[in-house]
């Protein structure tokens, strides 16, 4: 399906044929992977159809000016009277979801009619993008507005903002915003810093909304009802799979744990197991099928990756392993089902990290093992404070995240934490990686054995490559947002950086380079046209990577010295 979002029509019709051969072929002769075959053939018909039928007649639009109505889905960015906001639009006859700026307040709901020109996407936020099906940017003049915004924000939506207001009102800080991004998905509030301490200790998944909020929000609001009651407590698994959608929001990730919560609520009403890799393949189909773009949607896919490592890959290596426990050390069992899980979750996921983020973190599985209790006393402390308005049911709450910011903080600073592999192939070492780790799971315990040293072997390789290559790299980048850049030079594992313009908001641009490319410490960062906002960039930078000298102005010298 990916390879179909990127190749044309000519060569999708030749991958289609041939698939759906390869199907009859292997349905003639009765073999397993017909299936899969047919999967295959369907994927590439899919997004082919959706590719000529939907996206090229929109994408068309780019370059042009039409005069029409939009409705307002989403607000973005707010500048002053400035807003970059999402909207919905009928474009030749389609439904088309936009970005625009404007120069006039809207809210979301709103109706309006203005001239709309349309240009090109900027190739960094291309793919993110399609992803989230918005296929046209541009800008809108000459607003009118049609209707008003919608007012009635609904039950479920206003119980969300009465968990979001209980920790807004008891939790101060760092605190406050950890507990809305981990426990809400709401990381509007996180600083640069904090994002980057995340992804560093691999805790950054716990700041979307996936299947582990739908778990422990699912387990606090089931919690009641005794286990034993299974088809009673499916009925309520079918309830609240809508129900979170709304609280969460309808996003990708969310979809597909709603749709695996349905699957499983009702099996267990129609008397089966759900098996789950068919539930989570199911929830993939019937996802894709709606909307083709989820497939380039990295959160999504991620998501995927995920649920595979620990329900089916981390189930069966937990298995495996708990029956090499003697008899008298069964109480490991748990541990050790946790560490499988977690790290295979790991594994499995790593081929994406290494693709798109350069790396990834050593310390995943330890921090996901660590942070997971945390989070679910903070979803049962919320869910108390939200209800009853007592504010003694937060203090679990505010220990919990003073918790959780102390490990992400610790392990976030250390940035040997991360482990870079930012050269050819690397992705590819890290799948060949989690398709050892599956087969070994999968089969004898021969085959297991075989598959650690391999495994070890390879871990061995990424660290030595690793090590040369942030040695050796001796290469110069430049970052830049809106507020101005920064040329970056890396070499012998050291940086030299040096910000033009005010520089604010660089910091974590500027880190997230160091880290891919495997610079420790900066040797001097220069920054002579630095405004307070740069200062403060200068600032946060400094509480993520070691500075060893910095050539700047009186404001940024201030601030920095204000900190010691």
């Amino acid at each position: 399906m990916i390879l179909a979002y990127f190749c044309s029509g000519g060569v999708c019709a030749v991958f289609i044929v041939f698939a759906a051969a390869f199907a009859v072929y292997l349905f003639i002769k009765r073999r397993a992977l017909t299936l899969c075959a047919i999967g295959a053939a369907a994927g590439l018909l899919i997004v082919s159809l959706y590719m000529q039928l939907y996206f090229i007649p929109i994408a068309e639009y780019s370059g042009k000016s039409v005069q029409g109505e939009f409705i307002v889905t989403e607000i973005q960015r707010v500048s002053g009277d400035h807003q970059e906001i999402t909207a919905k639009m009928t474009l030749d006859g389609k439904t088309a979801k936009i970005t625009l700026s404007c120069e006039t307040r809207l809210s979301e709901g709103q109706t309006v009619r203005a001239k709309i020109t349309f240009g090109e996407f900027d190739e960094e936020y291309k793919l993110y993008a399609m992803a989230n099906g918005i296929l046209l940017s541009g800008s809108a003049e000459e607003l009118e507005i049609v209707s008003g915004e919608v007012a009635e924000e609904g039950l479920l939506r206003t119980i969300r903002a009465g968990f979001i207001g209980a920790v807004e009102e008891n939790l101060f800080s760092e605190e406050r915003s950890l507990a809305k991004a981990m426990l809400f998905g709401d990381d509007g509030e996180l600083s640069q810093s904090a994002r980057e301490r995340l992804r560093i200790c691999g805790a950054a998944h716990f700041t979307a909304v996936s299947g582990a909020h739908f778990a422990v929000f699912g387990a606090v609001m089931l919690g009641m009802i005794p286990p034993k009651k299974r088809r009673t407590r499916a009925v309520f698994s079918l309830m609240f799979a809508p129900m979170a959608i709304v609280f969460f929001g309808p996003s990708v990730t969310v979809m597909r744990a709603a749709v695996m919560f349905v699957i499983n609520g009702a099996a267990v009403l129609f008397r089966r197991s759900a098996d789950p890799l068919n539930t989570l393949c199911a929830a993939f189909v019937i996802l894709a099928l709606f909307s083709p773009g989820i497939i380039l949607d990295i959160g999504f896919v991620m998501s995927v990756f995920g649920v595979f490592g620990v329900a089916v890959v981390g189930t069966r290596l937990s298995e495996k392993l708990c029956g090499l426990i003697p008899g008298k050390a069964k109480a490991l069992s748990p541990v050790i089902t946790a560490l499988a899980v977690s790290a295979s979750a790991v594994v499995c996921t790593a081929p994406l990290s290494t693709a798109f983020f350069k790396g990834v973190s050593l310390t995943g599985t330890l921090i996901s093992i660590l942070l997971t209790p945390l989070m679910m006393v903070g979803a049962v402390s919320a869910t108390l404070t939200a209800v009853t308005g007592a504010g003694f049911f937060a203090l679990p709450l505010a220990a919990a995240m003073k918790l959780a910011n102390i490990i992400i903080t610790s392990v976030g600073n250390v940035r040997y934490a991360w482990l870079p592999l930012n050269f050819s192939g690397a992705w590819i070492i890290a799948a060949l990686f989690a398709v050892i780790l599956t087969i070994g799971a999968f089969h004898s315990m021969r085959l297991l054995r075989t598959s650690a040293v391999c495994m070890a072997m390879i871990t061995a390789f990424c660290f030595a490559e690793s090590a040369y290559i942030s040695k050796s790299r001796n290469i110069t980048v430049c970052v830049k947002n809106t507020h101005g850049s920064a040329e970056i030079v890396i070499s012998d594992g050291k940086a030299d950086v040096v910000i033009d313009g005010s520089g604010g908001g660089l910091a974590e641009k500027i880190s997230r380079c160091l880290r891919e490319n495997g610079a420790q410490s900066i040797s001097v960062l220069t920054a002579h046209d630095a405004d307070f906002t740069g200062a403060l960039a200068v600032k946060e930078l400094s509480e993520l990577v070691e500075i060893r000298y910095v050539d700047s102005n009186e404001t940024v010298m201030a601030v920095l010295n204000s900190v010691g």
